[in-house]
């Protein structure tokens, strides 16, 4: 069948009561029944899980042209999503035969899954419409003078910073602001002391450190 369209990725709410999701388009599957989806479930705090065929969800409806249905074994929660991508293996396994008759039929489920695959790239690569879940430099900025685009999404699961120009995260500031009330606040402070002159005195202490307001500092 024709592919016009690419509604993917497919994203539904948790309710605490459904668990049949639509895929309302065409998807093919392997020869062992493997769908080409990926399904996602985003816990309320922002963690995603990968899902499992046939371990956490079951799939119906693959290579029919009105699409079909993933049915999870567990109702997501209220405040939890799923998300259905396409994933689609980048590998060619249509065979013809010199001197048999065109094979139209698997010819055709061959393109299908050619422009399955361009679309899930396309996806990854920013060339769809699907532009809000990539991560990329301003239409002006140029790398290494540029900013990339995070359109008010967190950055998640960074690792902590280990170089200078390292991005830092939550965790490392905060435990970076939480040293800073357990050092001795007069350790590295740099102190001066200022003494007035009087013609005579040439030797003056600042040995004291516990009274730099009284010595002049």
């Amino acid at each position: 069948m024709t592919v016009s369209s690419n509604p993917f990725p497919l994203r539904y709410d948790g309710n605490d009561v459904t668990v049949d999701f639509q895929v309302p388009t065409l998807f093919l599957q392997e020869s062992d029944g493997t769908a080409h989806l990926r399904v996602i479930k985003r816990a309320i705090d922002g963690t995603e899980t990968t899902l499992v065929q046939e371990t956490d969800y079951t799939v119906s409806g693959a290579e029919s042209p009105v699409g079909g249905t993933v049915q999870l074994n567990t109702a997501p929660a209220t405040g939890e999503k799923v998300v259905i991508y396409r994933s689609v293996p980048l590998t060619q396994e249509t065979d013809y035969i010199e001197n048999d008759p065109f094979p139209a039929e698997s010819h055709e489920k061959a393109l299908d899954k050619i422009t399955h695959a361009l679309q899930q790239q396309a996806a990854g690569s920013g060339a769809d419409l699907d532009t809000s879940r990539v991560l990329t430099l301003g239409a002006t900025d140029v790398d290494g003078s540029g900013s990339y685009q995070a359109k008010g999404n967190k950055i998640a699961n960074l690792a902590n910073p280990t170089a200078d120009q390292d991005a830092a995260t939550k965790d490392y500031v905060d435990d970076a602001i939480a040293g800073i009330g357990t050092e001795d606040p007069l350790a590295n402070a740099v102190t001066r002391w200022e003494f007035a002159g009087d013609g005579i005195t040439s030797e003056f202490d600042v040995t004291d450190v516990t009274d730099r307001t009284a010595a002049g500092a």
